[in-house]
């Protein structure tokens, strides 16, 4: 049996050889502009030695079922893993509503040379670099990362649809009124009340982004394209969360809450409070909203300011008293959640009712494939794209349902 297992290998290893000195034979006459009568007749003798090597490895592939062995064998035979590669494959990538299908074909010259460790596979991210891969008898699952930042602003606002033509959100504000209700005698004349009604719009916006790889890292690693998706469509979102956080406003930008949030204002807690901590400012910004008759469902803050806010003691060295946390773990203040979000300034806390905006999608991120950008066909690539169209809405009436601003400024409006 060892015996057979030998030869076979021995076999295999030879015609590896041929197949390695084919191409590069076949390389050499490219570069010398040979004619392509000479050249197909090369090919041909070049591709039924890589028939001659695929039969092989079944053959050692049935041998080795029928022992039930896993012997050690060469290096060169064990990365071709034949077995995983196939002339046709067909991947699907499904993005959000929407079936994306490409065919790849493989070149048996580049496997080989996978396959006897002699060149390697770029697989290409963009233009700020590449890396390089071989094809591995094992390779653990997933992808090894430096994290990304969570979303906050996205899981917190109102969520909706637009149609799919609709370039623009409207909607109609009160933004006056004179209310005039009063107690009258029965002969008593009315009071007359006033409203007035402003209608809104803003336009929809698009975030996208692409990225370049080749056919080749597409077809070496069948992974790749499911982790693409998972990085492109975390990317839109984060990009979406930033504009809604701290955006400019400027078309295409999305205009952030920063931009229109109050500052801490209120007067009712000035000089009230003996050396207040994080949480007593957090709590009298959360008492500004309460008092513009809105009701706070959350409150932003950077990691460094919640890590201060828990390390601060009080003269009996106890922690502030205005912090509970729930039995999910989730930090209150006043009953509010607080999310660490290291979008925001470490030193600032943005807070209030997130109900009153929302952010309208005209459609999903759509991921797509696509073969002919630029110069990718002769360069054997494909640019894949992820695009989302959405509007923001932020009525003006409601900008006093935020607080924005330093903590140090409230604590010294608080402070005794």
């Amino acid at each position: 049996m060892e015996k057979e297992l030998k030869e076979l290998t021995e076999q295999l290893n030879a015609k590896m050889a041929d197949f390695e000195k084919a191409q590069k034979t076949i390389e050499a006459l490219l570069a010398g502009k040979v004619d392509q009568t000479k050249l197909d007749t090369l090919t041909e003798a070049a591709n039924k030695v890589g028939a001659d090597c695929l039969k092989l490895n079944e053959e050692f592939e049935k041998m080795q079922q029928k022992y039930k062995l896993v012997e050690s064998r060469t290096a060169s035979f064990e990365d071709l893993a034949f077995k995983t590669m196939t002339p046709d494959i067909t991947k699907t990538l499904i993005g959000k509503g929407k079936d994306q299908t490409f065919h790849i074909d493989y070149n048996p010259y580049d496997l080989l040379k996978v396959g006897n460790m002699t060149a390697a596979t770029n697989l290409t991210y963009g233009t700020t670099g590449a890396i390089t891969s071989v094809v591995e008898p094992f390779r653990q699952p997933g992808v090894s990362k430096t994290p990304d930042r969570m979303v906050s602003i996205l899981d917190m606002v109102n969520i909706g649809q637009l149609a799919p033509n609709q370039p623009r959100l409207t909607w109609v504000e009160r933004s006056a009124r004179t209310a005039n209700a009063t107690a009258r005698s029965e002969d008593g004349i009315m009071i007359q009340s006033d409203l007035t009604y402003i209608a809104h719009s803003t336009d929809v916006q698009n975030i996208s982004t692409y990225i370049k790889t080749t056919n080749e890292s597409l077809e070496y690693w069948d992974q790749l394209m499911s982790e693409i998706r998972m990085e492109l469509v975390p990317m839109l979102q984060r990009k979406l969360d930033d504009y809604l956080l701290t955006g400019t406003g400027t078309p295409p930008e999305l205009d952030g809450i920063t931009n229109h949030a109050h500052a801490y204002t209120y007067t009712g807690l000035d000089d009230y409070v003996d050396t207040p901590s994080i949480a007593d400012a957090v709590f009298a910004a959360l008492t500004q909203v309460k008092v513009n008759l809105y009701r706070p469902t959350g409150i932003l803050m950077h990691p460094t300011d919640v890590a201060k806010m828990w390390l601060t003691k009080d003269t009996n060295k106890n922690s502030a008293k205005n912090i509970v946390v729930d039995l999910s773990g989730n930090i209150l203040i006043g009953g509010i959640p607080v999310k660490e979000n290291t979008g925001i300034t470490a030193g600032y806390v943005l807070l209030g009712d997130f109900t009153k905006p929302s952010v309208w999608f005209r459609k999903g991120i759509d991921i797509r494939i696509w073969d002919q950008n630029s110069d990718d066909p002769v360069y054997n690539r494909k640019t894949i794209t992820a695009d989302m169209a959405c509007a923001w809405k932020l009525p003006t009436v409601n900008y006093d349902a935020f607080v924005y601003d330093e903590i140090s400024d409230i604590v010294s409006a608080i402070s005794k």
